[in-house]
């Protein structure tokens, strides 16, 4: 996010549970600033195969048949996003709706469930993180959201921006914004002279004016228009849906106790930042509840999250479906809740053990309604 735009005060934005309502059993990802693709394991890889599908949704095969997801979107069959399209029933009466932990001062029950499959996918187990994550930890998020179009939008914003709750938006085409940041800057001058003179080159190389050749006519452009910009920037979503995974940083040092209709996850967020992002820096849209946010630690990867839910501005173009920059996404911090996995895990007997979540090497110190109204003021992860 650009410097004129992070800090502005958010009255009125949505927070929205990363869920959709569908019976299509298609993937769908998480949005990725600087990629459409993360849509096979990274060389060090997390547990991508344990990301599977729930419905039109997400959940996190644990090992041991066990399955987690977000309570919102219910239990039922899962399926593995490894090619073979395989599907594992539920076990019936096998479903544990979580609990808050005892003195939180949120609700009794949270949007987290646990349940078994009735056969063995035949997955690897997951380490749950037992200890929280601290700030600007990074992770790995991973989830079935709307595929994103190839090109970043810029909107200008009216009616009661930025500090209301009624936004008017504009959609635009600022001439001379080669790379497509929403503002017209060094970095377009940058891509001009990375291809000056070169032929057979597009928009995104530094071709302005659409000769097909980057020279003093497309340097003109970008002079005329220098520092013109939008209010605010993102991407919008497309019908087609792949699981993928991106990365983000925690923006809190502790949990936030955030109420989703009626129960409280504990949760982590991270926000979607165009100047500070990381490298594939990503948000949840919708689509993306329960599925995993994943943390190394130690050398040793860990399951230390489940997405749940959105944060949006008022009246965003497609809603939770699309990622502006300035969205949140809330996590539930499994750390709170991993005492009562095992006791579940391990009142069920029989094939149902503790090796199911390993214990650390070190142990240290999304329905597509609006559900609740969130009045914050976004605070830039780096001050």
């Amino acid at each position: 996010m650009l410097c004129t735009r992070v800090s502005r005060c958010l009255a009125g934005a949505a927070l929205v549970a990363a869920a959709f309502v569908s019976g299509s059993r298609d993937g769908q990802a998480v949005m990725v600033a600087t990629t459409t693709g993360n849509t096979t394991a990274p060389a060090d890889d997390f547990g991508f195969a344990n990301v599977v599908r729930r419905g039109g949704m997400t959940a996190i095969y644990l090992g041991d048949r066990w399955v987690l997801t977000a309570a919102h979107i219910g239990v039922g069959a899962i399926t593995l996003n490894d090619g073979t399209g395989a599907t594992y029933q539920m076990e019936a009466g096998s479903a544990h709706q979580l609990h808050n932990p005892a003195g939180s001062g949120a609700t009794d029950l949270t949007d987290l469930v646990l349940y078994r499959v009735v056969a063995d996918p035949g997955l690897p187990s997951l380490t749950i993180s037992a200890s929280p994550l601290g700030f600007n930890a990074k992770v790995f998020l991973v989830g079935q959201g709307y595929d994103r179009q190839e090109t970043q939008v810029t909107w200008d914003v009216g009616g009661t921006y930025p500090s209301g709750d009624e936004w008017a938006w504009t959609e635009l085409s600022l001439l001379g914004d080669v790379d497509l940041s929403g503002r017209v800057d060094q970095g377009d001058t940058s891509r001009i002279a990375k291809n000056w003179l070169q032929s057979g080159r597009t928009r995104a190389d530094g071709d302005v004016n659409g000769d097909t050749v980057v020279d003093e006519l497309d340097l003109a452009i970008v002079a005329a228009n220098w520092g013109n910009e939008g209010d605010e920037s993102g991407f919008k979503p497309l019908s087609t849906k792949t699981i993928r995974w991106g990365t983000n940083q925690i923006d809190s040092s502790s949990y936030e106790k955030v109420t989703l209709g009626a129960v409280d996850i504990l949760a982590k967020r991270t926000t979607f930042d165009e100047e500070y992002g990381t490298e594939y820096e990503c948000q949840a849209v919708t689509g993306d509840s329960g599925g995993g946010m994943f943390y190394k630690r130690d050398g040793q990867w860990e399951l230390a999250g489940i997405l749940n839910a959105v944060a949006i501005f008022p009246d965003q173009p497609n809603g939770a479906s699309g990622a502006v920059f300035g969205n949140r996404t809330y996590i539930s911090d499994l750390s709170q809740y991993r005492a009562e996995i095992v006791s579940i895990m391990a009142a069920a007997g029989g094939d149902a053990t503790l090796a199911a979540i390993p214990e650390p090497a070190v142990l240290t110190l999304l329905s597509g309604a609006a559900i609740a109204v969130l009045l914050a003021r976004w605070v830039r992860r780096h001050g």
